[in-house]
């Protein structure tokens, strides 16, 4: 590649606000180089997540930095059309705050969850800036896959009112081929009376069980609350673990298929050991030996919103992307 050619390059991405000069460096013996740096603080992406009621927006910098964040509710009545009119105008508002505008948006990453239909979100979200939209379990999936530096197969489970799974090769998201990606809802073994048990649990209930000794024995009086809540909350453990075995047989099949060695339990029952317990009781009784001396199986507190981020600021940071910008 000639001199001109580079200086050429160079212009254009400087120009397109890519990249901004930092001076002369340090002599190494000939004439001092010029210095040039990607511009991260002052151009970034979009990150929003949509669930069912609720959205959460993001403007970070291209250098990763959260730099504000809004949160708003679907009202009663209110059109998913009228929300996200909503959330444009709360876009809008956080670029203003930073004295920001459109063009300063490089990639808009969305992650939506059930109802949201993502070739509708796509389509609006392509208004803003060059968009990437994944399911939003997949986005946690990233997110969780991130946790995990050098790794790049990763089985996500998130576990709840019902169980959605995904599964990430080499580190991007397995789609199916009629489109969208694997997280498609399971309804584990046909279990989902466990799976409600697990979320109608009283928060109390699971304080209780986490004091040292609070199952050990019985209260005398079996009719006074202590008693109540100390059964209940042997019910609880007991329904968290069957749950976690009826995963675990969901999980087994995928993980022998792809020879995967890494595991994410995600979602609000994620610290649930119990949930746990029961996920690996299942894999030691599915899985060859072989495979469990390698595989890891943990909880991950990963966040959607984390996940779109990561892959919004690929998208943005592309050479297609920056060639778009540099040409247009």
């Amino acid at each position: 590649m000639s001199r001109s050619t580079i200086e050429d390059r160079i212009s254009r991405l400087c120009s397109a606000g890519i990249l901004e000069d930092v001076g002369p460096q340090a002599s190494t013996g000939g004439r001092p180089a010029s210095g040039y740096s990607l511009s991260r603080e002052r151009h970034g992406i979009l990150a929003l997540i949509l669930h069912q009621t609720n959205a959460q927006l993001a403007l970070v910098s291209a250098a990763g930095r959260f730099l504000g964040q809004w949160y708003g509710v679907l009202e009663p009545g209110q059109s998913r059309i009228a929300f996200l009119a909503e959330i444009e105008r709360a876009a809008n508002t956080l670029l203003r705050e930073h004295d920001w505008n459109r063009d300063d948006v490089w990639a808009f990453g969305v992650g939506a969850g059930a109802p949201w239909d993502l070739g509708d979100v796509r389509k609006w979200a392509s208004g803003f800036a060059p968009a990437v939209v994944e399911e939003a379990t997949g986005a946690a999936a990233i997110a969780a896959l991130d946790e995990r530096p050098g790794h790049r197969d990763l089985l996500y489970a998130d576990v709840g009112a019902e169980l959605q799974c995904t599964l990430i090769l080499d580190g991007h998201v397995v789609r199916r081929p009629g489109g969208g990606n694997l997280s498609t809802v399971v309804d584990a073994a046909g279990e989902k009376t466990q799976y409600a048990s697990i979320e109608s649990d009283a928060p109390i209930l699971w304080d209780l069980g986490r004091r040292p000794g609070a199952l050990d024995s019985f209260p005398d009086n079996p009719d006074t609350e202590a008693a109540h809540n100390v059964l209940a909350m042997r019910q609880a453990l007991r329904a968290s673990r069957d749950a976690g075995r009826a995963v675990g047989l969901v999980l087994a099949p995928i993980i022998s298929l792809f020879n995967l060695t890494d595991v994410a339990v995600g979602a609000r029952n994620a610290e649930r050991e119990e949930v746990l317990f029961g996920i690996r009781e299942s894999l030691m009784q599915c899985l060859p030996a072989g495979t469990l001396g390698v595989l890891s199986v943990e909880a991950t507190r990963s966040k959607p919103l984390h996940g779109i981020t990561a892959m919004a600021l690929d998208l943005a940071l592309s050479a297609d992307c920056i060639n778009d910008r540099t040409t247009t």
